[in-house]
Parts: structure tokens; sequence; C-alpha cells
């Protein structure tokens, strides 16, 4: 999309659960890694997110920074479990840029996942507002990023970033 001379990722799509992922060689390996950009809903209760870890199109599994309806940001997992603190406590206003951080890391007994939401025009917060992790016996271990939408309103996504952690 073309958003005010900006070049975007979005969707209009009313529909649910639609997603898109990054595609290449090695984004299904990617096994730590920082995840960071912004996002923006048009409508109070739209739905968005990103996706990590995630087993598209093989398995339909991954984990989600979302929000849907009126709730804050949270890690919804599909597919698997989490336990700790899942919940940003943040609740984006229609027409706000929303930046994300998110880092996500197999250590080899469980994957553990931090991560922060903050409107654009605000300081990034110091601490995590979720500190979670899976040792499930369905946790996913590795996989690619992407996107996810739900429900009204446009949907939109920018200045996404994948750093890996390993060496």
């Amino acid at each position: 999309f073309d958003l005010g001379g900006d070049k975007v990722y979005g969707t209009d799509s009313t529909q649910t659960n639609i997603h898109s992922h990054l595609v290449g060689p090695g984004t299904d390996t990617l096994s730590a890694y920082e995840y960071t950009g912004r996002m923006m809903i048009t409508a109070s209760d739209s739905g968005i997110g990103v996706t990590f870890f995630s087993q598209y199109p093989n398995i339909d599994a991954y984990y989600r920074l979302r929000r849907y309806g009126n709730s804050a940001f949270h890690i919804s997992p599909h597919g698997t479990n989490v336990t700790g603190d899942s919940d940003t406590g943040v609740v984006p206003s229609p027409n706000v840029w929303y930046w994300f951080r998110i880092l996500v890391e197999d250590t080899g007994s469980r994957t553990e996942i931090r991560a922060k939401v903050w409107p654009e025009n605000a300081a990034e917060p110091a601490a995590w507002q979720v500190d979670c992790y899976d040792e499930s016996s369905s946790r996913l271990t590795a996989g690619t990023t992407g996107v996810w939408s739900y429900y009204s309103g446009s949907k939109y996504w920018d200045d996404m970033v994948i750093v890996s952690l390993l060496p």
C-alpha cells in the first residue's frame, strides 16, 4: 500500500485469520532471532499481529503477538501453549503506529519469548512486557516470521527487521 507516500504492507480484508509469511532459503530454520517493526489499525475492533517460529504452510502452528476486538497486544500461540506473562497491557488506538520488539529463542529445553509494544511517539519500554516460555511437547523450535490480520478496517505493517541471535 501507499500510505501517505510510504510503501507499507497492508490489507483491507475483513476475513478471519489472514496470514502472510516470509519465504526464502533458511527462513524456516531460524531458531533464535529478534523480530522488530511497527503496525497500525484503522478500526478500534481490528485484529492485527505478527507471527514467529511459524511452521506455515506445512503445519498450522506458530507463535503470534496479536490484538483483536478490544484486547491488548498479547502472545497467542497456535498449535502449542505458553506459560508466564503473555499480555503487554497495550490496547492500540486506531490510526496510531505501534512498534514491536520480539525476542524468541530455542534454548534446548524450552522456547523463550520476550516482547514489547509501544506507540510510535513514545519511548521504548525499558522492561519486557511479555516474558513467557513454552516447554510443552508441542513447542516450536524454529520457523519463519509473518503478519496476521482479522476482521474490520485496514491493517498495516512497516519497518520489519529480523536479526539472528546466533553467532
